[in-house]
């Protein structure tokens, strides 16, 4: 009887006797940079999901189930939160605790729609309070300083001043990334 056989073997090891796709030439070894975060790339490139921006308590003014999907938006509001056309959103409805991930769409200006389409219209309805979301990718150090666009509507989805607590918190600008 061989010693070996004896000893415990690695997983690694293991499969490589049954498959030649498991080794040490077919699986990249994990390079580590100096701060030992390990990518497949062997860089540093650790990001975080941060808010981008934010319409806090928007309210919903129509909800279409027959149209192809999406949420409409007052295009002064996504202007002033920085969110763009076709960028994924969430959103999280005050009034029912629901949360789903759909699209932005602009609707006319100064309009104060904000419609809800789709699958969508099954998650929230016209009068529904609800927050709009977007995130961003950044690196560690521009989370540092990373400040979110923050919009504050009233019940007809006007744009008002933010509340002294926000400010405070975001610094004087309510608009901006850096």
């Amino acid at each position: 009887m061989n010693s070996d056989e004896n000893q415990p073997v690695s997983l690694f090891k293991r499969a490589a006797k049954v498959s030649p796709l498991f080794s040490r030439e077919t699986v990249a070894p994990v390079q580590y940079p100096e701060n030992g975060f390990a990518t497949s790339e062997g860089r540093n490139s650790l990001e975080l999901s941060m808010l981008k921006g934010k319409i806090h308590r928007a309210r919903i003014t129509a909800a279409d189930l027959n149209y192809e999907g999406s949420i409409e938006v007052d295009s002064s509001l996504l202007d002033a939160a920085g969110i763009i056309p076709f960028e994924r959103v969430d959103i999280w409805s005050i009034t029912s605790g629901e949360r789903f991930s759909t699209y932005a769409l602009p609707a006319p200006r100064g309009s104060g729609i904000v419609a809800v389409n789709g699958a969508a219209a099954r998650k929230a309805q016209p009068g529904d309070e609800i927050i709009i979301a977007a995130f961003a990718q950044v690196s560690a150090k521009e989370a540092e300083s990373w400040k979110p666009r923050v919009v504050f509507v009233d019940e007809k989805n006007r744009l008002r001043p933010l509340p002294k607590i926000a400010r405070l918190l975001i610094g004087s600008s309510s608009t901006g990334h850096n």
